[in-house]
């Protein structure tokens, strides 16, 4: 299955592993005989975070992991540690998004410049603002995650998705930088768009 030709919808749809692939979710865990579609279910989720992360566009990564964290907590969610790391996890998410609605707008995110004005309160000149810190706290949480019960996809998911984490950090700044003035020109391109 090739999804480089997906829309955004198409790829958020399969991240979200839609009803026809919760049910089969749900007969694995009870029949063995599943577990080859459950594989493929997985294995399609990979290639849609693997696509969201080559399309470098920081909406459709942190749409795609809060739809990943909202399926988990609401249907595999089996413990209070782990609703806990879930709903810490949609937190950063949600603080992203706000922080993310104020740096696309220069005169806005001048406050938030103005308010981190001591050296420890910045990083490369950039305020270290909630936004950032949320992406460290969430990279880092895909990091400590017990990958023991994981089998090598659900591992390789993992490890996507916490890619496409680092590579919305990286628009992230890019959007600090250009809100401040202080935009550089690379090479290396990142979508920052408003798409969803």
């Amino acid at each position: 299955m090739t999804l480089t030709g997906s829309n955004k919808n198409e790829l958020l749809e399969i991240i979200s592993l839609s009803s026809d692939s919760q049910s089969v979710i749900n007969n694995a865990i009870f029949n063995t005989s599943d577990g080859e579609l459950l594989e493929i279910a997985y294995a399609e989720q990979l290639e849609a975070f693997q696509e969201v992360g080559k399309r470098r566009d920081i909406d459709c990564i942190l749409a795609g992991e809060k739809i990943f964290l909202q399926v988990e907590l609401y249907k595999f969610a089996d413990s209070p540690s782990m609703k806990s790391s879930l709903k810490e996890g949609l937190n950063d998410i949600k603080i992203i998004d706000t922080l993310l609605l104020k740096v696309r707008n220069p005169d806005e995110y001048k406050s938030i410049d103005d308010a981190h004005i001591r050296a420890k309160s910045r990083r490369n000149g950039l305020p270290d603002d909630d936004a950032r810190k949320s992406f460290r706290s969430h990279a880092t949480r895909l990091i400590n995650l017990d990958r023991g019960r994981m089998d090598k996809t659900e591992r390789s998911i993992l490890d996507q998705r916490r890619k496409n984490i680092m590579i919305a950090e990286k628009a992230y700044i890019a959007l600090q930088e250009a809100a401040l003035g202080k935009a550089e020109t690379k090479g290396d391109s990142i979508s920052m768009g408003m798409d969803l």
